[in-house]
């Protein structure tokens, strides 16, 4: 066969071709209407073809044309449709959601929105908390890796910080108090004189009347404390009376003596609380025996220092009676707590005539 019949077979093949494929697949139908698409313009979606104006949102049934489109189980919807309809809206900004949702609290977050204005930071260091935490008496947040590493107030617990506690700082004896706690701390010797009479009558108001006037009192620190108390009370004390007595061996004192020690620099309602503990010391002394067991002097002493705080509302007067109650001290805390039971028990009145006669617990 000459070249020439070789091209003239290859060139009816090539218009042939194109031919038999028409006929193959057959006239293309709109599959909205079911009409043959006569005009050149159609919408192929899925292997199926519609006219432009019969490609329709499945939802508000107007026409999605050329724009942008989703498939949901089989349907088609216009953007608008789609994100009203299937795509969550972030509780936040009010936007739609396209990326990573974060369900907090019952509600749904874009990523960008929950990490910037709501993921749970600690309030120490600002990082975003995604480990263990713990939350303080004050709600603020804080890595527990904080814990024991960042200094914390002797007062209130909470974290030194310009954020948290307004800074802080460190007395020469090594206590660390909190900007905020320092605002009240009372280091006048006029001022704490008198808060020392104030704290008088609210114990006279229940029947804790103390009779001594003009009771020396001085402001000190913790290592001058600790001498004069030369370690005969455990846990950090904020207090210490001196007593002596004077008269025959054996018979009733004739005169007594008394002086007061409170640490200087503590918070107001925390030198309140001290103050109440030593002027009921002084009431033991000059009441009661000899030689009170010692869990139920500190024991009641701490009983009428929390009968003070409870005449204040506050969130530090909170924190101070949660922290009594949960004082694991065996003279300060669970001598507390019996003496409290005890006291809730007989009634105020016979806690302190109790007190008048015995030496020993009635636990």
């Amino acid at each position: 066969m000459n070249k020439s019949i070789v091209g003239i077979i290859f060139l009816l093949l090539c218009l042939l071709v194109p031919i038999i494929a028409a006929f193959a697949t057959g006239p293309i139908r709109c599959d909205y209407c079911k009409q043959i698409i006569t005009t050149g313009s159609y919408i192929e979606v899925d292997g199926k073809y519609y006219h432009p104006h019969h490609f329709l949102c499945a939802n508000c049934n107007n026409s999605i044309g050329q724009s942008a489109y989703y498939e949901k189980d089989g349907q088609y919807y216009d953007s608008l449709c789609y994100f009203k309809l299937f795509v969550p809206t972030c509780a936040y900004c009010g936007k739609p959601i396209t990326g990573k949702v974060i369900e907090y609290q019952g509600q749904k977050y874009d990523e960008q929105c929950f990490t910037q204005h709501l993921a749970l930071r600690c309030t120490l260091c600002g990082d975003i908390i995604n480990g263990d935490y713990m939350v303080d008496f004050w709600g603020n947040a804080i890595h527990r890796y904080h814990i024991g590493k960042e200094p914390q107030c002797e007062y209130c617990g909470r974290f030194i910080s310009p954020t948290i506690s307004n800074g802080g700082q460190t007395y020469s004896d090594g206590r660390v108090i909190c900007g905020l706690c320092a605002g009240s701390a009372m280091s006048s010797l006029s001022e704490a004189k008198a808060t020392m009479s104030a704290v008088k009558n609210a114990l006279s108001g229940i029947g804790i009347t103390i009779d001594d006037e003009g009771i020396p009192l001085t402001l000190i620190d913790r290592d001058q404390l600790n001498r004069l108390d030369q370690g005969e009370r455990t846990g950090k004390l904020e207090g210490y009376t001196y007593y002596r007595s004077y008269g025959k061996p054996g018979g009733p004192p004739q005169s007594r003596e008394f002086s007061i020690s409170i640490l200087t620099g503590m918070p107001r309602l925390r030198f309140i609380f001290a103050m109440a503990h030593e002027l009921m010391h002084v009431w033991i002394f000059t009441n009661a025996p000899r030689e009170t067991d010692p869990a139920l002097s500190e024991g009641s002493c701490n009983y009428a220092a929390y009968l003070v705080l409870q005449m204040f509302d506050s969130k530090e007067a909170d924190f101070m009676r949660q922290m009594i109650m949960q004082n694991d001290d065996p003279l300060y805390g669970d001598g507390f707590r019996r003496v409290k039971e005890f006291a809730e028990k007989v009634g105020l009145t016979g806690w302190l005539n109790y007190l008048q006669h015995n030496q020993r617990p009635p636990w």
